[in-house]
Order: C-alpha cells, then sequence, then structure tokens
C-alpha cells in the first residue's frame, strides 16, 4: 500500500516537473511549426496596408548618457507617405533638434508590398533565412534575423503579427551605428494597428522615447513638405572703391606737382 502511494506521488512530481520545464522552456526550444519569412512579412504587411499617410503629434523624451546638460523633451509633428517620404519639426524647441535620429524604421510601419517589406527588412542587414519562436517582455514572437543581440532582426508577435523589435545597422558618415527600435502601447484604429510608444535607442548612450499624442491617416499632405529647401546663401557683397570727387582730385595733382617743382 505505501509502495503504491510512493509511485504515485512520483509520478504527480514527475508530472508537475515536466509542466513546468515546459512552462518555463524558451520559445526556441518548443518550437513545433515556424511560418517561414516570406509569409510573416506578408501577415505584417497586411496590418499595416490601410496607412498611406500619416500626420502625428509626438512628445519626444531625449536620454544622452554622453551629455552633461541632462535630457530634453519636446514636441513634435511628423509627415509621412508611402513608401518613404517623411518630415518632421519639432514645433516648442527654439534650437530644434541637436542630434538627428535614423529615420528609416518607420518606413516598417507604413503601407508596403510585401516584397518591398521584405527589400526594406533585407537592406537593414536582416537575415531573411533564419526564423525561429522566442520571447519578449513574456510575449511570444516570431524572430527573422540571426539571434546573437546585435545582430539586425525584427521580432513579430505571434498573434497579431506585430513587430515588437527591431534591430537594424545605420550608415552614417564615416560610421556604421547599431539602432534598437521598441514598438509598444499598440492601439486599434479604424485603418489597423499602431503603436503608440516608440524607444528608439542608438548605440548604447543615445535614446528617444516617442509618445503619441494625436495621430491621423490618410489626410492628405501638400507634397511641398517633402522637398528639403536648398540653403540659399547671400551673394557676396564686394566692395566698390570709393569715387573720389574730381575737384579733390585736382587739387591733389596741383599739390604734388608744386611739391615737386620746389623740392
Amino acid at each position: 500500500m505505501i509502495a503504491t502511494r510512493t509511485e504515485s506521488f512520483a509520478k504527480y512530481l514527475a508530472g508537475i516537473l515536466i509542466l513546468v520545464s515546459l512552462i518555463f522552456m524558451p520559445a526556441e526550444k518548443c518550437q513545433g511549426y515556424v511560418i517561414p519569412a516570406n509569409q510573416l512579412i506578408a501577415f505584417m504587411a497586411k496590418n499595416f496596408s490601410k496607412f498611406q499617410t500619416l500626420v502625428i503629434i509626438q512628445s519626444t523624451q531625449q536620454k544622452d548618457e554622453n551629455d552633461e546638460t541632462g535630457d530634453e523633451s519636446f514636441m513634435e509633428r511628423i509627415w509621412m507617405e508611402s513608401p518613404d517620404r517623411l518630415r518632421s519639426q519639432v514645433t516648442d524647441h527654439p534650437m530644434g533638434r541637436v542630434k538627428e535620429p535614423d529615420m528609416s524604421y518607420r518606413q516598417v510601419l507604413m503601407a508596403n508590398t510585401a516584397q518591398r517589406l521584405a527589400q526594406i527588412l533585407s537592406r537593414m542587414g536582416v537575415n531573411l533565412h533564419s526564423v525561429a519562436l522566442t520571447r519578449i517582455d513574456g510575449v511570444i514572437a516570431y524572430r527573422i534575423g540571426d539571434k546573437e543581440s546585435e545582430q539586425p532582426k525584427i521580432l513579430v508577435e505571434k498573434d497579431r503579427f506585430l513587430p515588437l523589435l527591431l534591430v537594424y545597422k545605420a550608415s552614417r558618415p564615416s560610421v556604421l551605428e547599431t539602432i534598437t527600435v521598441q514598438f509598444k502601447d499598440y492601439k486599434k484604429m479604424e485603418e489597423g494597428w499602431y503603436p503608440f510608444e516608440i524607444i528608439y535607442t542608438d548605440g548604447k548612450a543615445f535614446k528617444e522615447i516617442y509618445t503619441i499624442h494625436t495621430l491621423k491617416a490618410n489626410v492628405p499632405i501638400d507634397p511641398a513638405l517633402f522637398v528639403m529647401p536648398k540653403r540659399e546663401f547671400a551673394p557676396e557683397q564686394v566692395s566698390e572703391p570709393e569715387e573720389v570727387p574730381a575737384e579733390e582730385e585736382r587739387l591733389r595733382d596741383i599739390i604734388k606737382k608744386f611739391e615737386e617743382k620746389y623740392q
């Protein structure tokens, strides 16, 4: 009788251990069927297919560990038009931005064909041949790209196919920077889901947190907004030689001749 109870308890304990191990096992270890990258990208593109234009008003909190002046906060207005037109403007800070972030990640949140979205990710360095399941902040997601932390990748929520994290390489003058972008606080709009909080990290020291206050989709945008004005320089002012009055010139000649005569 005692042996039977012991065996039952052992089986019960083993079952509990198996259940716990399955719960806490990394998602990569229990993948099952993983959707191919091209299908994931198509599902993700569909989520943003109705965002042809966007006008966003957001607050920006800027943190720079290398800047001793402290954090900066300001309001920004952003205009976007699919596929790749973008303009941003600081609205309440006379000095504007001290440092311009790389904005190419915002293309992922606009209307794209699946093919074009795949091209965008590929240009960012994302390995489209590497797909696996993972977790981020307790949420199961598909990872397209390499596993290493600083390698380009995009994490896509498993249930809604929404991007949660994007890591990519951005080319700047004389430097190749690693950009990490987190997409949070998705809200359902008539046109689809959109993240109302975005955390942008440039390297390890520079960070910006964007909180969207208003978002208008598919409103007309003047194309002139996307034309960067050329810097106009005033023509160099060449100083003209001062005109010497004729009478003054005549007197100088007389004095000169007089001096030469009596020297």
